[in-house]
């Protein structure tokens, strides 16, 4: 699909600011280095959130899209896109959910190189081709689709576990999510981790099970600690 010819941005945060939206935006203090660099056009999605986000946390703050380098805060921040990602690797991260869930857009590490969104899912340690782009996916998150998107992955007052993550944080579930003897929810054992050991986690499980690591390999790289 073409690109719009006018900037994503003023309809991104159109969007994200409506009152049933369940947003935030986080302030950016630089713009990505991708978006200088690159080129990346303020027409795409992801060139707003690189130049008009420090980040944007969706559904409550289950879902951590990544943008330019925040404005400083008391805590640890989010990643920014440049921070995120290795260059030449094909994949690029562009997000996080609070259970280790990745996203990604294909920059050729899935043979495609079509720009579509892609899911490593917690339970299924498998990526799924969302079939859509970035802003597509936005917007059906900020009108409420994630409640069946997660079917099946939330338990009765999520949003209060999720309310007290520091960002860098994610929630382990034991039994682990990719068994049955994990549901229902509200039973298993839930703690919060830092995000990078839980991605890492989930990423060995998926190893030991299928005896190599998963193609292409998901990975998070936490923000650097503020100076």
């Amino acid at each position: 699909m073409p690109l719009s010819p006018n900037p994503a941005w003023p309809e991104l945060e159109r969007q994200m600011t409506a009152s049933h939206a369940r947003a935030a935006i986080i302030p950016v203090r630089e713009t990505s280095q991708t978006f200088e660099v690159t080129g990346l056009s303020e027409r795409s999605a992801l060139g707003a959130l690189a130049k008009h986000t420090g980040g944007v946390l969706l559904a409550d703050g289950w879902i951590r899209l990544f943008g330019g380098v925040g404005a400083p805060t008391t805590g640890p921040g989010l990643p920014s896109l440049d921070e995120a990602n290795e260059r030449g690797a094909g994949l690029y991260i562009v997000g996080i959910d609070v259970l280790g869930g990745v996203y990604a857009i294909d920059g050729g590490a899935f043979e495609r190189a079509d720009g579509q969104l892609h899911y490593w899912a917690p339970d299924t340690l498998d990526w799924t081709d969302l079939e859509a782009g970035l802003h597509t996916f936005i917007s059906a998150m900020l009108d409420g689709h994630d409640h069946e998107f997660y079917e099946g992955l939330r338990w009765e007052g999520w949003e209060a576990e999720v309310a007290t993550l520091a960002l860098d944080e994610g929630i382990h579930v034991y039994p682990l999510l990719c068994t049955r003897e994990s549901k229902p929810l509200e039973q298993a054992s839930r703690r919060a981790v830092p995000m990078a050991e839980l991605v890492a986690f989930n990423v060995d499980l998926a190893t030991q099970i299928d005896g190599q690591a998963p193609r292409p390999c998901p990975h998070y790289r936490p923000a650097p600690p503020t100076p």
